[in-house]
């Protein structure tokens, strides 16, 4: 999928982001961000709820944790880029504290389509959402970093 170029056919309010997070401190973190945009947020505590969700929901973005129970944001997300159109296009962003070049290699193989650090930041995460779906975000307490709960597995 490529980054969106002003598209206007979406009402920010209206916009739906699935949260794939198995931690609660970071689902927590993730959804008071969202909130502060002035999205939607939904949750899946891990891959294989966000693949039956993708199919029942209205979801314009996700975020993708990649190390969790059950079912990782990696086969997750092979999972939903085998899905049919247009729900195989949607814009998949990683959330993850593994950063290492590997880790960004096996993001882009399994289909996702950017790579955010954790922790993340208000203004990080309204510009990537910007970016992939073409809206500005409805920015009211830029940059501020919150922490997430340390933890292993990204």
């Amino acid at each position: 999928m490529t980054p969106a170029a002003n598209d206007c056919s979406h009402d920010t309010h209206e916009l739906h982001v699935l949260i794939v997070e198995d931690n609660k401190t970071n689902q927590l973190v993730t959804k008071q961000i969202i909130k502060k945009m002035g999205l939607i947020s939904l949750l899946a505590e891990n891959g294989e709820i966000a693949v039956e969700m993708v199919q029942r929901q209205k979801i314009d973005i996700i975020l993708m944790d990649c190390q969790m129970p059950v079912m990782d944001g990696f086969e997750a997300t092979r999972q939903i880029r085998q899905l049919s159109s247009p729900l195989n296009s949607l814009p998949i962003i990683a959330v993850t504290a593994n950063t290492s070049d590997e880790d960004r290699r096996r993001c882009r193989e399994c289909g996702m389509d950017d790579f955010l650090e954790k922790p993340i930041s208000y203004h990080t995460l309204s510009t990537s959402i910007e970016k992939w779906l073409g809206k500005k975000a409805n920015i009211t307490n830029p940059a501020q970093t919150v922490q997430p709960q340390s933890k292993n597995q990204g």
